[in-house]
């Protein structure tokens, strides 16, 4: 699980490993203004770093190292579940994913 305590931010998730075609195991994103199940928690890959691109990159070239998206789950009082999938019909995603999120709370 990752914390962080403000309404928007970046954050890098490390080691990140996903087969092509597929989703990662889910993950929580635990942060004190989601403040109920009705806030709206959105998340971007901001960035991507893995062993075919080489340094920590906009997508620039989809083909090499997969093509990362997050999907998020359940929002509750405080956390947020999210997965992340590769969308790439072949390549592996194996590095870092720089992400930012913002959450709007009533």
């Amino acid at each position: 699980a990752l914390t962080m305590n403000s309404a928007a931010g970046t954050f890098t998730y490390h080691g990140c490993t996903v087969a092509a075609g597929s989703c990662s195991a889910e993950h929580t994103f635990n942060n004190n203004k989601i403040l109920s199940a009705n806030s709206v928690v959105m998340m971007v890959t901001a960035g991507f770093e893995s062993q075919n691109r080489g340094g920590m990159t906009p997508y620039s070239n989809p083909s090499k190292g997969g093509i990362p998206i997050l999907s998020t789950g359940t929002v509750g009082t405080g956390s947020v579940t999210f997965f992340i999938c590769n969308m790439g019909a072949t390549e592996i995603i194996s590095g870092d994913l720089k992400i930012n999120y913002i959450i709007y709370s009533a």
